[in-house]
């Protein structure tokens, strides 16, 4: 889960199963990467509906709130 100044943004991330970057946070603070690259995505605007997308890349600088999120709660983002 990601969460923007505007959207809140649940989708699947790709990570190694282990190893090196096989954590969200050591991701998150790769120097090379500039954006997150989410696929099977919910982004919610705050306050609004929410709309699926099959994928949607965002912007490191803009992501303020990044947390695992069960599946479970993939329904209502």
């Amino acid at each position: 889960m990601l969460e923007t100044e505007s959207h809140r943004i649940v989708g699947d991330l790709l990570l190694p199963r282990e190893g090196h970057l096989s954590r969200l946070s050591d991701f998150l603070n790769r120097q090379d990467c500039r954006f997150v690259a989410l696929t099977e995505a919910v982004l919610q605007p705050h306050g609004g509906e929410p709309e699926r997308l099959s994928f949607v890349a965002v912007a490191l600088g803009h992501v303020r709130l990044a947390h695992p999120e069960a599946d479970t709660t993939r329904g209502g983002a």
